[in-house]
Parts: structure tokens; C-alpha cells; sequence
């Protein structure tokens, strides 16, 4: 989805994993408290809604971007879906900024969905040009 108010022409991108009807959305920003389930700037289920966008302005609770699907993976076991869902589950804690965030250059939410797909090169998913951060220089595999 878009990013708040006043860098609405850039993009914040998240997954959305559904693992045998369990679905989780994997986030990293800054937000206000701190989820159950975070390490760092890196969050599961940090909003109820697997589906829903960012605030529109970062003050607001409402109203809320819409948010778009960039790129979809489906598959049974031992499927590229399945890995990368594994990976996730196993390997989200130990991304090499989970203590680090910054909007521009980054590392910021593009940057750590790069960092996941950069793992999973013949996934096909790409980033939008707009998701700024994706190209940070310091990351890593």
C-alpha cells in the first residue's frame, strides 16, 4: 500500500503467508507499542486485517490506503510457496536490520521483503520501482 502522507508515491510492502488455513501478515516499521510477536521492527499480525493498508497520515487511524497485491506464490508441500513460508517462520527474527529503520534509503519494510526474496530467486515476485529501500545498498543475503 502507499506510504502516509507526505511520501504517498511510495510504496510499504508486506507478505501475507496462509500456512493449511493459518494466515499471518509479516510487516517491519515503526509503529506505536509492540505486537506479541516482533523482534525488533519486525512484526507478525501487526494488523488484524492481513489485507489492510497504512494510514493515510501517520497522526490518523483513519482513513486507510487501499492496499494492492504486487504478487501471489501458491503450491503443496515441498513447493516454493512452502519454503518461503518456512523460511519466514524460521528466519524473520534473524534479519541482519530487524534493530534498524529508516524511510530513505533504508533498510525499511522494502528491504526486508527484498531481503526475504532474495533468498528465492526463482520465486518471480518483484518489487514495485516505487518500493524504495528495496535497492539498500547494505543488504544482505
Amino acid at each position: 500500500s502507499k506510504v502516509p502522507h507526505p511520501l504517498s508515491f511510495a510504496v510499504h510492502t508486506w507478505l501475507v503467508t496462509n500456512k493449511k488455513g493459518k494466515i499471518a501478515r509479516w510487516d517491519c516499521g515503526i509503529i506505536m507499542g509492540k505486537p506479541e510477536q516482533s523482534w525488533g521492527y519486525v512484526y507478525m499480525d501487526i494488523l488484524p486485517k492481513a489485507t489492510a493498508g497504512m494510514n493515510k497520515y501517520l497522526h490518523k487511524a483513519e482513513p486507510r490506503f487501499e492496499s494492492g497485491l504486487v504478487g501471489k506464490i501458491e503450491g503443496k508441500k515441498d513447493s516454493i510457496a512452502e519454503k518461503i513460508i518456512q523460511f519466514i517462520e524460521k528466519y524473520a527474527k534473524n534479519y541482519p536490520y530487524k534493530n534498524e529503520y529508516k524511510l530513505y534509503p533504508g533498510p525499511n519494510s522494502n528491504t526486508f521483503i527484498k531481503w526475504i526474496l532474495n533468498h528465492f530467486p526463482d520465486s518471480g515476485l518483484k518489487l514495485p520501482r516505487n518500493a524504495f529501500g528495496k535497492g539498500y545498498k547494505g543488504i544482505k543475503k
